[in-house]
């Protein structure tokens, strides 16, 4: 018996999955219809019913196709039987037939829980956005064991002619801030340019702007991204579409770096102005940033994401979804600890999904004060440093955020006022964006905290 509904018997001719290749360079990072497969497929409920029949596959992804987990496209074709999987999948949603499906990896969750995307998607397909159905399955692939995987759907022109009758032929879907995955780029192009020379605290340019955006799409979009405190945005994982004579909407997708740090302050990388630094840029916060110049748009801003935070994001809400998705995959967890070693352990898939629990139930409590203070800084004010400390002032454990030239023990410390050496701790760095957590139970005071080249200003309550 298992808690799971399986994925069974996908045949890929070739031995293409193959855990041994170096980083970087296996076949797997090849994409495009020229590297899809012919398999067969078949899905098994737990009442036995599903599908059986034959489709295509590919790897899907970015960093995640080094993992032996990788992320997989499933296509239905006409040449290989069938042009859609016909089946109800999900029970949030209606439809029971799909061009493209997904599955997703345990492996592709940044915390070792498995549940980041799953519970990011849940509590997004609550607002007024688009976001995906998704639900836990266990895969097997050429009858060999691969562990639990999250069967979903693909924020592509398919998924929008499903769920708004638009002519996939005729929609414009972007990823990024530009890159066209279907349609033209024109439009945004245009808007884009545009509003870099705007003035959005002029009433006639905000009304401009706001007739070609859907802007109760794209508020809650950006505060569902900023609760969350999504790692991996906004200079990555963003979609948006048009159709017809309509306006711009955003789709939720990838919530793998969502639900880890409690007291990040993800409100720097949304305002970010400066040349790329991952994962925000100047290009991916243009359209927030110039919003909050409009007063209108920030209280408007503030009133939806305190009523959220009564309602979607409280813990009344959100602990449903967290148990109903820990409660189908905690039996399956030590199969896959034993096949892929992620999560390390039982005990190590545990301890993370308390800290994700912990998340849920005081992200509204922490984040408020936090929303108020950004509210009432200007833009400009809001950058993003070498280094970051918070919760600053703090009245005990801060996390530090920072950049890195290259993989190095760093010594982290912390001087009082009179310059004399009161705390210091080695942290392990790795190139690029760094996170640290530190304790040094100081007394109330100012002090100094200095890590590699990089100094800040520390108040202890």
């Amino acid at each position: 018996t298992c808690a799971l509904p399986i994925y069974r018997g996908i045949f890929v001719p070739g031995a293409w999955f193959d855990p041994l290749n170096p980083d970087w360079t296996g076949n797997y990072y090849q994409s495009g219809p020229e590297w899809e497969r012919p398999m067969n497929i078949e899905f098994y409920e737990l009442d036995n019913s599903g599908i059986n029949q034959q489709a295509g596959i590919r790897t899907h992804g970015g960093n995640g196709r080094r993992f032996q987990q990788k992320s997989l496209k499933c296509y239905a074709r006409e040449e290989y039987g069938e042009n859609r999987f016909k089946h109800g999948f999900f029970e949030s949603i209606p439809q029971n037939n799909f061009k493209h499906l997904v599955l997703k990896p345990f492996m592709a969750s940044w915390n070792q829980t498995g549940v980041n995307d799953h519970i990011s998607n849940q509590i997004a397909s609550q607002l007024n956005m688009e976001a995906l159905a998704s639900r836990p399955v266990i895969l097997y692939l050429n009858g060999e064991y691969w562990g639990i995987y999250y069967i979903h759907e693909r924020p592509d022109e398919r998924y929008l002619e499903d769920h708004f009758g638009v002519d996939p032929e005729q929609v414009n879907l972007l990823s990024g801030w530009g890159n066209v995955v279907s349609g033209t780029s024109v439009h945004f192009d245009s808007l884009f340019l545009w509003l870099a020379t705007a003035d959005l605290s002029e009433q006639s340019d905000y009304d401009a702007f706001a007739s070609k955006i859907d802007l109760d799409n794209f508020i809650d979009y950006q505060i569902l991204e900023l609760f969350l405190e999504n790692l991996d945005w906004p200079g990555n994982n963003v979609r948006c579409w048009l159709s017809d004579n309509g306006k711009w909407r955003w789709i939720f997708f990838d919530g793998d770096a969502c639900v880890r740090w409690l007291t990040f302050y993800a409100f720097e990388y949304a305002v970010y102005d400066g040349d790329a630094y991952w994962p925000s840029s100047r290009k991916a916060t243009l359209f927030f940033r110039k919003l909050l110049c409009n007063e209108q748009f920030k209280q408007r801003f503030y009133d939806r994401f305190c009523a959220l935070l009564n309602t979607v994001f409280s813990f009344d809400n959100t602990s449903p979804i967290f148990d109903d998705v820990k409660q189908r995959i905690e039996p399956e967890i030590p199969a896959q600890a034993a096949r892929f070693g992620f999560p390390a352990d039982v005990q190590t898939w545990t301890t993370n999904m308390g800290h994700s629990q912990w998340f849920l139930k005081k992200r509204c409590e922490v984040i408020l004060p936090v929303l108020e203070e950004f509210l009432r800084l200007s833009v400009a004010e809001v950058t993003l440093t070498p280094l970051s400390v918070y919760p600053n002032p703090s009245t005990g454990p801060i996390t530090l955020q920072f950049s890195a030239e290259k993989h190095e023990n760093a010594s982290c410390c912390i001087y009082d006022i009179t310059g004399r050496l009161v705390f210091v701790q080695t942290v392990p760095t790795e190139k690029g964006l760094n996170f640290a957590v530190l304790d040094p139970s100081l007394p109330s005071g100012i002090y100094v905290l200095r890590i590699n080249d990089y100094v800040t200003k520390i108040v202890c309550q």
